[in-house]
Parts: C-alpha cells; sequence; structure tokens
C-alpha cells in the first residue's frame, strides 16, 4: 500500500521535472496523497488494535479451557463433590443437634414456668 503512494509521488515528481505539471499542481495532489495514506494507516492501526484484542481473548480462552480439562481430567471434580457431601452432613448433624438442644431447652422453660406457677399457688 505505502509502495503505490510512494510511486504515486515519484510519477508526480517526474512530470514535474518535465514541466507538465505545475509544482504547486504536485504540491495539492501530494498532500491529498498523504492525506490517503494517513487514512489507509490509521485504518491498518484499529485492525491491528482488534487483532491484538482478539489474540489476547483467545489465549485467555484457551488457558480457560486447559485449566477445564484439567479440573476434570485430575478428578478434582469427584473430590469436590465428596466434599460437599461430607460438609452437607455435618450441617445438617449441627442443626440436628440445635434442634434437639432447643427443644430441651423450651421444655426446661416450660417446666419452669408452670413450677412456678404451681408453687405460687401453694
Amino acid at each position: 500500500m505505502r509502495l503505490r503512494f510512494r510511486e504515486a509521488g515519484i510519477k508526480r515528481l517526474e512530470t514535474v521535472a518535465s514541466e507538465k505539471i505545475s509544482a504547486e499542481t504536485h504540491l495539492l495532489k501530494e498532500k491529498e496523497e498523504h492525506l490517503k495514506e494517513i487514512e489507509v494507516l490509521r485504518a491498518q492501526e484499529d485492525r491491528n488494535n482488534e487483532a491484538t484484542r482478539f489474540a489476547m481473548e483467545n489465549l485467555q480462552l484457551k488457558e480457560e479451557i486447559r485449566r477445564l480439562k484439567s479440573f476434570c481430567m485430575e478428578g478434582e471434580r469427584e473430590q469436590m463433590s465428596e466434599q460437599i457431601m461430607v460438609l452437607e452432613n455435618k450441617l445438617l448433624e449441627a442443626l440436628d443437634w440445635k434442634f434437639m438442644h432447643e427443644t430441651d431447652l423450651v421444655r426446661v422453660q416450660v417446666f419452669t414456668f408452670f413450677s412456678v406457677i404451681i408453687f405460687s399457688c401453694v
């Protein structure tokens, strides 16, 4: 692309040298060509930034896939599932214990309440 712009500039200089066009016309055309070249380079830069962003995203996704594959292959999933089941059982045991002791506490409070009522009546 840049080569094409340079070749066009060389041709214009040759026509100026052979006095087919004026130097002023040459400068105006050269300015237009430089503006076009700048636009092309900016577009290439934008595409390059996009390509870089896509490449980084691809690397991140590949790493995530690798991590997930190793997670499944190494049996970590099963280990975590077993650990979750153990923790669930411990939680149920703790809740049962708490429920049993709360029930005992309520019984003691009810007994105490009735004992106070009975002794106050006597």
